[in-house]
C-alpha cells in the first residue's frame, strides 16, 4: 500500500450482483462499473493531492480521470463522480484545474 492510498468505493450487498468491473489507478482513483437494468453506471471515487504534493502528481490523476471519463463516454455509460478534491474553486493553480 502506498502513502497516498486512501481511495474507495462501498457497494450495498444487494447491489454486488450489478459489479461488472473494478479497477483502480494508483491509490487516488477507482471506478466501479455497475449494471443497472437497461444501462450501465460507473462510479468514480478520486482523493487528489493536497497542496503539499508536485503538481505534477495533481496532473497526473487528472490524466487518469480524463481517460476514465472518455472511456464511459465511448460506451455510452453513464457516470458519477465524487471524493475528496482538496482544493479551492477558481484559486490557484490547483482551482483552475478543474
Amino acid at each position: 500500500m502506498q502513502k497516498a492510498d486512501g481511495v474507495a468505493i462501498l457497494i450495498h450487498k444487494d447491489l454486488l450482483s450489478s459489479v461488472v468491473r473494478v479497477r483502480k489507478f494508483g491509490g487516488r482513483v477507482i471506478f466501479v462499473n455497475l449494471r443497472m437494468q437497461d444501462y450501465t453506471v460507473r462510479m468514480i471515487s478520486i482523493y487528489c493531492p493536497h497542496a503539499g504534493y508536485p503538481l505534477s502528481e495533481l496532473a497526473l490523476l487528472y490524466e487518469h480521470l480524463a481517460f476514465i471519463l472518455d472511456d464511459a463516454r465511448k460506451l455510452n455509460y453513464r457516470y458519477i463522480i465524487g471524493g475528496d478534491f482538496n482544493t479551492v474553486l477558481h484559486k490557484g493553480d490547483r482551482g483552475t484545474l478543474l
